[in-house]
């Protein structure tokens, strides 16, 4: 995993990553959000949440008979070396829109 692709944006942009996808999942079945582009349009509608994801196709792993518990390399796991830079993006961005007041509030679709 290259920690330098790892950025932040709209929720509607993350591509690769799994966990956010499921996550998106949810917020369509349990919130209403809608899925894909309007009719006429060619980008999806932005969720208006902020994410942190890897731009970084991912690579398929080898299952393994053995248990990922106490591993980083489980499905929705990363390698823990990057755990960190993910946080450190993350409260970058949040330092970022505090200092800026530009502290964005998720809206109901």
């Amino acid at each position: 995993m290259d920690p330098t692709k790892i950025t932040y944006d709209d929720l509607s942009k993350a591509q690769e990553c799994r966990l956010l996808f499921r996550c998106r999942k949810n917020l369509r079945q349990e919130y209403g959000f809608k899925r894909g582009p309007p009719a006429g349009h060619r980008k999806p509608k932005k969720f208006n949440i902020t994410a942190v994801f890897s731009t970084e196709v991912q690579k398929s792993v080898v299952q393994q008979d053995t248990s990922s518990l106490r591993r980083c390399d489980g499905a929705l796991g990363t390698s823990c070396f990057v755990t960190g830079t993910y946080g450190f993006v993350a409260a970058s961005r949040i330092v970022e829109m505090i200092a800026k007041d530009e502290v964005l509030i998720p809206k109901p679709y």
